[in-house]
């Protein structure tokens, strides 16, 4: 994996000092081992070097091939299905190489892992750029007077733009929603003319314009993977899953894992110790908890300290060395500048979004290149469809199998037959595409005039409709805008951390064969999420299947908030009221806000809510500055 920048001029004029200057100082601050780069005639190609796996230190990049330049961000995982005899020993920009070089628009779909890749054919002046089919890595790029300019990084092309303007499209749709998510697609940046190439996605530039395709559809027909018996399911999904985690395993330093205590990380830790413990490896185990001496209640529902749990499992697997990470330094609202820095765009969700970068960067400390997680396992190895799988049932009048699978879900899992009943009645029955409309503090005139409001109300509908049936769900979590959202922020981590995330449960493979599955391969005779909780139950730590509560990661995010209230307040107020002629955000609705409450009476989300709209404010005074520098440069006269 690396950085990765350059500009191409397809009518072959000098790159000026002062472009590949701001493409190359913008990666100053990344943890890069090695700095490479190729100039011709209209070409510039630059590669910040990472060595996640051994294979990397002996990567050459950019590279160029008859009339064919090369620049790759690229770490192979299914690299023994592609490698010729006399290969293996090769850095998985050659294998990459290769396979364009072969086949140009084939070999995007033949890569799994993690890919962002540049590829321009001089002859034909064309330009192939494309990333991984699950979004891990991508590039941004634009095109301005005839040249693409293409970055790991989006500051280098707000800088090298001689005309830039802000997309209030963009804008409007992140801060229109009252709520955790950032994006509603998966291509646009807050600046406009500035793009990402999106998950699964190939585009192809010429002098004449760009086309654009996706070569892999994560909510596309399948067709439908019929065994013989249970046991020959759970053979194939152990055997993949085994598979997706043990490629994973190539750091050349120490292997690292996101450990919490549900399901998926654990299932993860199940094969990585297995698989390390034959190499005489071990694990090395991160897991956010709260700050010490800190006591949260969320009730009986929720786990706000899972450190008793993780103890547990790594004394069951031996070869787990764990670390954990309270970050007493780490604040919500006071490491928030240095983390924009690091995230570049507008964020959301400080009480994750820290701790993951955190926790990266205590790994980069400790030695390990490679982290892996289960953050995906909701949609695939651990995707709870009980619900949608009772409707299906009544909905088809299979009356006497859904009356089989009641009883049985009440033995095992002491839920009422009445409960359940009522429930899958109700799921049938009941549909509505209606929600409550949030607005927390933007102004409703701003997503009006940028068409937000129409959109945003649209997407609500669409969400809660599709989300009351299985089909749905997948469309929902498997949407490119869902990989993006898991894999924009990550890409920032990596390039700062030294560290390179992995995920053995959203592997594209994975993906297919949980998609491909009947839907009692996930609920039946009382068991549910029955590939963890069936399938690997040998494997795992008994605590944790016994465990009926659910893991909260920064729990402590409001006690953080109210240790140093005063000062938070006023920086809030602050803010605001610097911005109170702002025709994006309500600031008079948020100053009333705090200053006819409190923040003890404040529920988590309002705090966050508080944390990114001051955050979005201070981010657009920066955006406006740069966008209105660039504009009155363009306007001086010669």
């Amino acid at each position: 994996m690396s950085a990765i920048w350059g500009i191409i001029d397809f009518e072959k004029k000098t790159i000026p000092e002062e472009e590949k200057h701001l493409m190359r100082e913008a990666f100053e601050d990344c943890r890069i081992d090695r700095w490479e780069t190729l100039e011709d005639d209209g070409v510039y190609l630059g590669c910040g070097i990472q060595y996640f796996t051994k294979e990397a230190e002996r990567e050459n990049l950019p590279d160029r091939t008859g009339s064919c330049y090369f620049t790759a961000d690229v770490t192979i995982q299914n690299r023994d299905e592609l490698i010729k005899t006399g290969e293996e020993e090769l850095p998985d920009g050659k294998i990459l190489m290769r396979l364009l070089e072969e086949d140009p628009l084939r070999a995007p779909e033949q890569i799994v892992g993690a890919c962002a890749a540049v590829w321009y054919d001089d002859s034909k002046k064309q330009v192939l750029m494309f990333s991984d089919s699950v979004g891990y890595h991508f590039v941004y790029y634009t095109i301005e007077n005839g040249k693409l300019y293409f970055s790991s990084l989006l500051e280098p092309l707000a800088q090298v733009r001689k005309e830039l303007h802000i997309n209030e499209r963009y804008l409007s749709d992140y801060i229109g929603q009252d709520n955790l998510n950032v994006f509603t697609e998966c291509e646009e940046t807050p600046f406009a003319q500035v793009f990402r190439i999106a998950p699964a996605q190939k585009v192809l530039v010429t002098e004449k314009g760009l086309k654009k395709e996706y070569y892999w559809d994560p909510i596309g027909k399948r067709k439908r993977l019929r065994l013989g018996s249970d046991e020959e399911y759970k053979e194939a999904f152990l055997k993949l899953y085994r598979r997706c985690t043990e490629q994973t395993l190539r750091s050349a330093g120490k292997t690292a894992i996101f450990l919490s205590g549900g399901y998926d990380s654990t299932s993860v830790a199940a094969l990585a110790t297995e698989i390390l413990r034959d190499r005489g490896e071990n694990l090395v185990a991160y897991t956010s908890v709260p700050l010490k001496g800190c006591v949260i209640d969320r009730g009986e529902h929720y786990e706000t300290d899972e450190s008793e749990a993780v103890k547990k499992t790594a004394e069951f697997y031996k070869n787990i060395d764990l670390h954990l990470c309270d970050f007493p330094e780490m604040h919500p609202w006071f490491s928030a500048p240095e983390y924009q820095k690091v995230c570049e765009i507008p964020y959301k969700s400080p009480e994750n979004s820290l701790w993951i970068d955190g926790i990266m960067k205590k790994a980069a400390e400790d030695g390990c290149r490679i982290i892996i997680g289960g953050m995906f396992g909701n949609g695939t190895v651990s995707y709870d469809n009980a619900r949608h799988y009772f409707a299906r049932l009544l909905c088809r009048g299979h009356l006497l199998r859904l009356r089989r699978e009641i009883n049985r879900m009440h033995e095992v899992r002491h839920y009422t037959r009445k409960s359940m009943w009522l429930t899958t009645v109700r799921d049938v029955v009941c549909r509505s595409s209606k929600g409550e409309r949030r607005i927390g503090y933007v102004q409703e005139s701003y997503l009006k005039k940028t068409g937000a409001r129409k959109r945003l109300d649209e997407i609500q509908r669409r969400t809660n409709r599709w989300m009351q049936n299985e089909t749905g769900y997948h469309r929902c979590f498997f949407g490119r805008d869902t990989f993006r959202h898991y894999g924009e922020f990550t890409q920032h981590h990596s390039l700062y951390s030294g560290v390179l995330l992995l995920d053995p449960t959203r592997d594209r493979r994975m993906v297919d064969f949980c998609m491909s599955l009947p839907p009692d391969q996930f609920t039946a005779n009382g068991k549910m999420r029955r590939m963890i909780t069936e399938y690997m139950e040998e494997l795992m730590p008994p605590h944790i299947l016994k465990s009926r509560k659910q893991g909260l990661q920064s729990a402590d995010q409001k006690l953080r908030i109210l240790r140093q209230k005063e000062a938070i307040v006023a920086d809030w107020l602050r803010i605001y009221r610097e911005h109170a002629e702002d025709l994006r955000i309500d600031t008079g609705k948020a100053i009333r806000d705090l200053e006819n409450g409190k923040l003890e009476d404040c529920e988590d989300f309002d705090l966050t809510r508080h944390i990114y709209t001051t955050c979005f404010l201070r981010y657009m005074d920066r955006v406006e500055k740069l966008c209105g520098e660039k504009n009155r440069k363009q306007i001086q006269p010669v």
